[in-house]
């Protein structure tokens, strides 16, 4: 009896046995989670500190944006209209930013019907001018070393009218307007017609970049990221 029961206890682990292998059947399964918090925990990490750069990288651009819109030089006076988009005031040429016009010797629409309309887009320019004097905030210089403007002739902004009556088209800024505009076909949106960009690269002339923001690094960066 004695040696049936020696024998059956022989088959069975020691009770201090089935503690070590338990405990270290939990010691592989913490190893293994702290394994996986390393790996993927630290991940994320990373991916959130890259988040944090590029925010504090696009603040920052915005920041140096406002700075230079806000509290760049301002001049005014009486300008010479050169065309639907570009003034000469007080001995320097300025584009105005964020829209762009026809070109002077652009025309618009069907060849049997078409109408002036740089010629056109020029002439109300020249009424925006004939309001009041301008007064003018720079903020950089475009690709052809002009003045980039926002404009004020007394209480009217220039730019936003241009793109508002229909004879520029939004260039990096006044979409609101344009939307408007062409729900209410006044202007070049009342029949068909080439962009500014599209008809000066049908002649041959120089690519302009759009003007948002205003060049520089900010400018940069949305073009790097193509938005």
């Amino acid at each position: 009896m004695l040696k049936k029961l020696f024998a059956a206890r022989a088959n069975y682990a020691p009770i201090g046995d089935i503690r070590l292998a338990g405990k270290n059947a939990l010691m592989g399964l913490g190893i293994r989670s702290r394994k996986w918090r390393r790996k993927h925990v630290r991940g994320g990490f990373r991916i959130r500190d890259v988040c944090v750069a590029l925010c504090l990288i696009f603040l920052f651009a915005g920041l140096v944006e406002w700075v230079g819109m806000h509290l760049g030089e301002r001049i005014e006076g009486v300008p010479r209209v050169i065309d639907g988009d570009s003034v000469e005031l007080d001995g320097r040429e300025l584009r105005l930013r964020g829209i762009d016009a026809p070109e002077f010797d652009q025309t618009c629409g069907p060849p049997a019907s078409s109408t002036p309309c740089g010629q056109m887009a020029r002439a109300k320019l020249q009424r925006l001018a004939q309001a009041g004097h301008f007064r003018c905030r720079l903020s950089g210089r475009d690709r052809y070393g002009r003045d980039l403007a926002d404009c004020e002739a007394g209480t009217i902004s220039v730019n936003a009218e241009m793109v508002r009556s229909g004879f520029a088209v939004a260039y990096g800024g006044y979409s609101r307007e344009q939307a408007q505009v062409r729900l209410e076909r006044k202007g070049i949106w009342a029949q068909e017609f080439v962009t500014p960009a599209d008809w000066r690269k049908g002649q041959g002339r120089g690519e302009e970049p759009d003007h948002h923001p205003a060049g520089g690094f900010s400018g940069f960066l949305r073009r790097l990221l193509g938005v």
